[in-house]
């Protein structure tokens, strides 16, 4: 039977995620763990532990490491972007001991968390992409609803970071210039 740390067990990605792995009749273990203690009893992992925030690299690091050997776990998955870019960097760093993860480079993860670059990227190997603009003062507002507008439709307003590692977290529908620059 494999051991498999899931962070963030308790939080909506984690949750969702080890449904899915019971899900997949495959005989696993799960350990989860979690930053957050409101959401330690919202984990569907076998056995849960408190740790520190992945902000907190050495006592994520430690934390990690110590849950690795007293569960004896063969493979680690991430599921906050935080703590997928702690994991990563743990990995680049040979700071994971014998657990297994199957995550990009971290300079593939220099582009995915932003999504102007993802964009520029996707767009350079010639897939679709939606249109878009960055918005960096409240002319570049009004100028996005000008080009962007469909009839009534909403344009999309977000940050384009990825939540936890600078503005990316909400996303609103703005039907007005207004709502937007609110």
């Amino acid at each position: 039977m494999k051991t498999v740390l899931v962070t963030g067990a308790g939080g909506p990605l984690g949750v969702n995620f080890c449904r899915s792995l019971r899900a997949s009749g495959e005989s696993l273990r799960l350990i989860g763990t979690d930053a957050n203690r409101w959401h330690l009893p919202l984990s569907l992992c076998d056995e849960t532990y408190l740790i520190p925030f992945a902000k907190n690299r050495e006592g994520y690091r430690q934390a990690l490491a110590e849950i690795a050997q007293s569960e004896s776990v063969d493979v680690i998955i991430p599921t906050h972007p935080v703590e997928v870019r702690a994991v990563a960097e743990l990995r680049d760093a040979g700071a994971l001991g014998s657990m297994k993860t199957a995550l990009p480079a971290t300079s593939v993860l220099n582009v995915t968390d932003d999504k102007a670059k993802t964009q520029a990227a996707l767009l350079k190997a010639g897939l679709p992409v939606p249109k878009t603009q960055l918005l960096h003062n409240e002319d570049d507002v009004h100028s996005a609803f000008a080009d962007l507008r469909y009839q009534d439709d909403p344009v999309w307003v977000r940050g384009s970071g990825a939540p936890g590692l600078g503005i990316g977290g909400a996303a609103l529908p703005c039907r007005s210039v207004g709502v937007a620059l609110s």
